[in-house]
């Protein structure tokens, strides 16, 4: 029971579910209407439900199960179906509850309830509690396989809590949003860095247990899907050549070059009994051509889940999952060399990644040199756990749980990444949309191995005489590039570095300030891909203010702008460094003009570049009411704005486009520190800010006739 099950449900990739096909008898289909009816005998309810059972439609049979256990509550048929078929469609919790009930009334009336009871227990996080049930389970065991499963799952049970409490942090497991649907999404493959192709049972009626028609039918089927940005496109399916119209088609791997595809094709029998195969299809002028790989496909065995390794050494290998004769357990990995068409040679076990369990959706990741595959034939959380090792076949080498997040307790299978450590999984965990329960359905995860970068900034100072070293106690700040806070540190005694964590693709801004020297301002950008954890380097030096004369220059503004440029940001931070020192000390700022425009409107210009300045102070810390402005126009250039000639000077009006600094004591008069007032050429000007052909003419000061 235990490996028809599991090979039921992961063959193609689905749960189990069913609904009425064609062929199914009328008297089922006209007795519809006992869904609903609570009123009818519970000879009939039975009736239909064993009949729902038969064809495999679980979750309608379930339905009139429910019904009847109302009338009959202790009926010990009717509650071990309940447990049964609950733990088909994996509703745990409803499972769990079954067999405790089930259980409670007769111990042995229902096949191995104390196994499933703790298999519930064990899908629900209960760890501790279905190692308790597994060893109840094997007292007086005769049943040698069932003796190996439960030992298996014992050990799973005494690595649970460790892998529970020690998740990996640099993984993140997030729901597929955009892709997953109402009912099955399985076996994503990521093409490239945006694209994906998948496998999903796209029909919204397997589910419906009010309405059951003649017709309706469901398949899964391929599908394509790009991202842009965030967002996933509307997904594509395969034409026809590949999505054949009759069978299940999944389990999608498409070559690096597009040319080929490589998918499972099944034949669904009775009760969801699967018959795979795994195919080819090739891309021509005229399409896709599809054939069958027979020398893959042995006699009476479903083989499923192709995936490609293009080795190093230029030879391209097929994996695939297989149940033939011959292997250690139910489903095997297996591997064959594909010849220059893409056809599979002679195909071998690949030995001890196989255990007397499934092993099943490998996928070797060249550039990590890594085979990941899900097995549960080994120590899981859950069902199916992912596990990893290197090597090859014939030389594997450690085979290691890869732990939480991307293990869950439940199925974790189809894990798959591209070359930038970005994928996806496919998992029937608690997020899931689900239509029973918490984890009855297959849905998409993305899997991102979150590389991180960093950036080591060295801080060193400068004394009088050029010599350099390490300096402490200095307050370094980091800024995104809207200008937002993103970290501070100051640092303390003997520490003359700082670590910051970056983003990517972001401009940083570095500012350091230390008492007794200048303060230093640097930027730095991070690439938009991270591919792996890095560190940069970042040294900031600070120069001495090594005499009591103290400098202080103007800043300079582009034509019609009040906009302080980030060249004039070390003047300001320099004004700010004196009045740090000299908290007694006031700052007053006067704003000039050119002469273009009237003198009204100059005046406005003047004093919004006064307010500029200001407020690039206030930010930096300093207090409004240290701070006095005034705007003078045009009326104090410090140069012509016109020629002897009277043609126009605009190295002049450059100069007199300026705000300047006073440092004053609280009564207006001289600081009593010695104070250069310097003057400074200003800084080169895109042609666009000069005035050239900006577009300002007089209309920009309607009073001015």
């Amino acid at each position: 029971m235990f490996k028809k099950l599991i090979t039921t449900i992961l063959i193609i990739g689905f749960s189990t579910f069913k609904i009425i096909a064609q062929e199914d008898s009328k008297d089922i289909i006209d007795q519809q209407d006992m869904i609903i009816n609570e009123k009818i005998s519970v000879r009939k309810q039975l009736k239909m439900a064993k009949k729902l059972e038969a064809k495999g439609s679980y979750v309608n049979a379930v339905v009139f199960y429910e019904k009847a256990n109302r009338k009959k509550p202790n009926n010990k048929c009717i509650t071990c179906k309940l447990a049964e078929l609950n733990f088909k469609l994996r509703d745990y919790e409803e499972s769990e509850k079954w067999y405790g009930v089930m259980l409670k009334l007769d111990a042995k009336y229902c096949d191995n309830a104390q196994f499933f009871l703790a298999k519930s227990k064990k899908h629900n996080g209960k760890c501790a509690e279905a190692k308790i049930e597994f060893s109840k389970a094997r007292e007086g065991l005769k049943d040698a396989n069932l003796e190996t499963i439960i030992k298996n799952e014992i050990a799973g049970c005494n690595i649970c809590d460790s892998i529970v409490a020690n998740p990996n942090k640099d993984v993140r497991v997030e729901h597929l949003e955009g892709l997953n649907g109402n009912l099955q999404e399985f076996a994503p493959r990521p093409i490239g860095k945006d694209k994906i192709i998948y496998s999903s049972l796209i029909s919204d009626t397997a589910l419906n247990n009010t309405k059951i028609g003649k017709k309706s039918f469901y398949y899964t089927k391929l599908l394509f899907s790009n991202k842009d940005g965030n967002i996933w496109s509307e997904p594509v399916l395969l034409p026809t050549e590949i999505n054949n119209p009759k069978y299940h088609v999944g389990n999608g791997f498409m070559t690096e070059d597009g040319s080929k595809i490589y998918y499972t094709e099944c034949k669904e029998g009775a009760v969801l009994n699967m018959e795979c195969k795994i195919f080819l299809a090739v891309k021509n002028a005229d399409g896709w051509a599809a054939e069958e790989l027979k020398s893959l496909n042995t006699l009476g065995s479903h083989n499923t889940q192709p995936s490609i390794y293009n080795a190093k050494d230029g030879k391209n290998y097929i994996f695939f999952s297989s149940n033939r004769e011959g292997g250690k357990g139910g489903m095997d990995i297996y591997y064959a060399e594909l010849d220059k068409d893409g056809k599979p040679g002679k195909t071998s076990n690949a030995g001890t990644v196989n255990s007397f369990g499934d092993d099943i959706t490998p996928m070797y990741h060249a550039k990590e040199g890594k085979f990941y595959f899900s097995s549960d034939g080994r120590p899981t959380i859950g069902g199916l756990d992912v596990f990893v090792t290197t090597g090859e076949p014939g030389s594997w080498g450690d085979i290691q749980n890869v732990g939480m997040p991307v293990n869950s307790h439940v199925d974790d299978i189809y894990y798959s990444l591209n070359d930038l450590g970005k994928g996806f999984m496919t998992s029937n965990r608690a997020g899931s949309i689900s239509t029973r329960g918490k984890t009855c359905c297959d849905d998409i995860w993305s899997v991102d191995y979150m590389k991180d970068i960093y950036v080591k900034v060295s801080i060193l100072a400068e004394n009088c005489n050029k010599e350099r070293s390490p300096v402490y106690g200095v307050s370094l700040s980091m800024y995104n590039d809207k200008g937002e806070l993103v970290n501070s540190k100051v640092t303390k005694d003997k520490e003359d570095f700082v670590i910051f964590k970056l983003d990517p693709g972001q401009t940083y801004k570095f500012n350091s300030m230390k008492d007794g020297y200048f303060p230093v301002t640097d930027m730095l950008a991070t690439p938009s891909e991270i591919l792996k954890t890095d560190t940069l380097e970042k040294i900031l030096v600070h120069l001495p203010i090594c005499k009591t004369k103290y400098v202080v220059e103007p800043l300079y503004f582009a034509f019609d702008k009040s906009i302080i440029r980030e060249p004039y940001y070390f003047v300001l931070d320099s004004v700010l460094a004196i009045l740090a020192k000299f908290p007694n000390l006031y700052l007053k700022i006067d704003g000039h003009t050119d002469s273009k425009g009237t003198i009204a409107y100059n005046q406005a210009l003047s004093e919004r570049r006064c307010k500029g300045a200001a407020e690039y102070c206030i930010s930096k810390g300093l207090v409004m009411d240290r701070i006095i402005m005034k705007g003078f126009s045009e009326l104090v250039p410090i140069d012509s704005n016109s020629l002897a000639d009277g043609t126009d000077n605009p190295a002049g009006r450059d100069r007199n486009r300026r705000v300047e600094f006073r440092i004053l004591s609280e009564a207006g008069s001289d600081p009593g520190i010695e104070i250069e007032y310097k003057e400074t050429v200003p800084q080169p000007q895109p042609d666009s800010e000069r005035g050239i052909n900006t577009g300002r003419k007089e209309i920009a000061d309607p009073i001015k006739k």
